[in-house]
């Protein structure tokens, strides 16, 4: 078995064109490293998956759950196609092996990084859409990660982690929690922030994103392990 056969086989869907799968596994730092070239990392592929996947999912939150406004739906998106849960489909569809990465990156355990992962993920969607269309990219987002959606959206903490944080803080201390950057990195079209949640002085937790939100949404998620539920929530 070839390796793209390999990888097909487990994203559940062929793709007529090899190179595009190959690309789609092209990290910036190989690319760079071995001068190929700005159009030869998945970048591009990654740009064009991330709103075919908004797109999947908006549709699907809107279907299934007819009854729910707006504030929510856009909430259960943001939690769907989050770089936790993209990172996470790519573990358990065992995609890390297979990324074309520098000897840096690979040093630094690149395999493993949540940004990385979740960017193959998003390249993979774009490469089934350019490849074969609309339903193919709809069919490998609903195996890899809808399928995942209906387990996620019963744990109420990611619906609205900084909310529940804030609840169960004010339940013991009359304090706010404060949200900081305390660092970012990447270029300016694709910045990946750092936060952490502060109460008063004291650092609860820290969390990551592309957008700042949710950087602070994972932080919060992080810190709420050391405040337990409120009576049934």
């Amino acid at each position: 078995m070839t390796q793209s056969e390999e990888i097909e086989k487990r994203i559940g869907i062929t793709l007529k064109n090899k190179d595009l799968l190959a690309q789609a596994f092209m990290h910036r730092s190989f690319v760079v490293e071995n001068r190929l070239g700005d159009l030869a990392s998945n970048e591009r592929l990654e740009f064009l998956g991330d709103a075919v996947l908004e797109l999947v999912v908006s549709d699907y939150l809107y279907k299934q759950f007819a009854t729910q406004p707006e504030g929510m739906l856009t909430q259960w998106r943001s939690m769907i196609v989050n770089t936790k849960t993209l990172a996470q489909a790519a573990m358990e569809l065992g995609l890390g092996q297979y990324i074309f990465l520098s000897r840096g990156e690979k040093s630094s355990g690149g395999f493993e990084k949540e940004r990385i992962l979740a960017n193959i993920i998003e390249a993979l969607i774009g490469a089934a859409y350019i490849d074969s269309g609309y339903q193919q990219a709809k069919t490998f987002i609903v195996s890899a990660i809808l399928n995942r959606a209906a387990a996620l959206l019963t744990t109420s903490q990611n619906y609205n982690p900084k909310g529940i944080l804030q609840e169960r803080v004010q339940a013991n201390k009359r304090v706010i929690p404060e949200y900081q950057v305390i660092e970012e990195s990447g270029p300016d079209h694709q910045k990946i922030f750092r936060s952490a949640v502060f109460l008063e002085k004291e650092k609860l937790a820290e969390g990551t994103g592309k957008p700042k939100k949710e950087a602070e949404e994972d932080a919060a998620r992080n810190a709420l392990t050391q405040f337990p539920p409120i009576n049934n929530q």
